[in-house]
C-alpha cells in the first residue's frame, strides 16, 4: 500500500516505451505510410501493449519484454499476459475496455464488481442486529468511493445493476430483523420515498428537535465525468506549465462537490472579490485558483485571469 512499490515500477519499466518508439516508427511502404500501431499504456507495473498485427505481439513484442526483464531480474507473469482482440476485450486495473459496433467501451470488469458487491453482502451479513443508521454509515463510504472510481467510465447500466443487488440484500436483512411482521410493515419501517425515488433505504434522525434524513448512497446517483488527459509534457516542477497545472486543479475541483464548496468557501472569504485588483468575480470574469506561499503554507485564493497574468 506504500509509495515505494509504484515507484520502483515505474522506474524499472521505463525502458521499454523508447525501445518500441525506435523499433516500430511508422514507415513507407509501396508509396504508403503504414504504421504498425505499437503503442504502450502503463500504471506502475501494469501495461497495455497494442499493434495492428497480432503475430507481431507474439513473435517479437513478447520475447522483447521477457528479455527486457530478465535483466533486471523480473519475470513476464503468463497468468496475467493476455494477448487478443480489441473486439474481446480485456480488463486492465479494474476495467473492461473492449471495442463494439465501432465504439470503445470501457466499463467495470465483472470480476471487480463481484468483488465489491461480496464485500457489500459481507457487510451487511456482518451486521444483522446493528442499528439501520450504522448500516448506513458503514455502507456509504464504500458505495461512494467505488463509484468514484469508475465515473469516468461507460458505467451507468453498471451502477444500476449494483444498487439493485444491495437493494435485495438490504430487503433480506430488513425481513429477518422481523419474521413476525408482513412485507408492508417492513417497508414501512426501513424504506421511504426520497428524491422522486421509492423504496429509498434511509433512517429519519432527530437533532436538536428537528428531522434529518440520512438516506444510502445510491452508485447510480454518481455523475459519469470522462477523465480530461493531462498533457504528456506537461511537467509540474517546471514553472512554466504552473499555470497549466493550476487551470487543471481548479476544473477539478469544480467536478466535485468537495471542490465547489472549497472554492464558494474561498469566494465568500474574500468578499467575493478579486485580492490583486479589488474587482468583484462573477460567473461571467474569467478566474482560477492561485496558490502562494505565506510563512512556509501554501495559500489558495481566487483572482482574475488578467490579474495573475500580469503579475506573474
Amino acid at each position: 500500500g506504500g509509495i515505494i512499490s509504484p515507484t520502483l515500477a515505474n522506474m524499472t519499466l521505463d525502458g521499454i516505451q523508447p525501445i518500441l518508439a525506435q523499433k516500430y516508427k511508422r514507415i513507407c511502404r509501396k508509396g504508403k505510410h503504414y504504421s504498425p500501431m505499437v503503442n504502450l499504456v502503463r500504471y506502475a507495473d501494469d501495461f497495455i501493449i497494442t499493434s495492428a498485427e497480432k503475430e507481431v505481439l507474439e513473435r517479437e513484442i513478447k520475447p522483447m519484454l521477457v528479455e527486457f526483464l530478465a535483466e533486471r531480474g523480473l519475470e513476464l507473469s503468463e497468468e496475467k499476459t493476455v494477448i487478443t482482440h480489441i473486439s474481446d476485450g480485456f480488463d486492465f486495473l479494474g476495467f473492461n475496455i473492449r471495442k463494439f459496433k465501432g465504439v470503445l467501451l470501457t466499463q467495470p470488469s465483472k470480476k471487480c464488481v463481484k468483488k465489491f458487491l461480496d464485500g457489500i453482502r459481507y457487510t451487511i451479513d456482518s451486521n444483522k442486529s446493528c442499528k439501520q443508521e450504522t448500516l448506513i454509515r458503514l455502507l456509504n463510504p464504500k458505495i461512494t468511493g467505488w463509484a468514484n472510481y469508475y465515473r469516468c467510465g461507460a458505467s451507468s447500466k453498471t451502477f444500476q445493476r449494483v444498487d439493485d443487488q444491495i437493494f435485495r440484500k438490504l430487503w433480506q436483512w430488513a425481513k429477518r430483523r422481523h419474521p413476525k411482521k408482513g412485507k408492508p410493515w417492513v417497508l414501512k419501517k426501513y424504506f421511504h420515498h426520497y428524491k422522486n425515488r421509492n423504496w429509498r433505504f434511509l433512517v429519519v434522525l432527530n437533532k436538536n428537535g428537528k428531522e434529518d434524513i440520512f438516506p444510502l448512497k445510491l452508485a447510480f446517483e454518481t455523475k459519469i465525468m470522462r477523465h480530461k488527459k493531462i498533457v504528456s509534457e506537461a511537467n509540474p516542477f517546471d514553472r512554466e506549465w504552473k499555470e497549466y497545472f493550476e487551470e487543471r486543479m481548479t476544473y477539478k475541483m469544480l467536478m466535485s462537490l468537495k471542490g465547489r464548496k472549497s472554492l464558494l468557501y474561498m469566494w465568500n472569504k474574500q468578499e467575493r472579490k478579486c485580492p490583486i485588483c479589488g474587482q468583484e468575480i462573477t460567473a461571467e470574469t474569467q478566474w482560477n485558483v492561485r496558490e502562494k506561499k505565506v510563512s512556509g503554507q501554501t495559500v489558495r485564493y481566487l483572482v482574475h485571469d488578467k490579474c495573475y497574468k500580469q503579475n506573474c
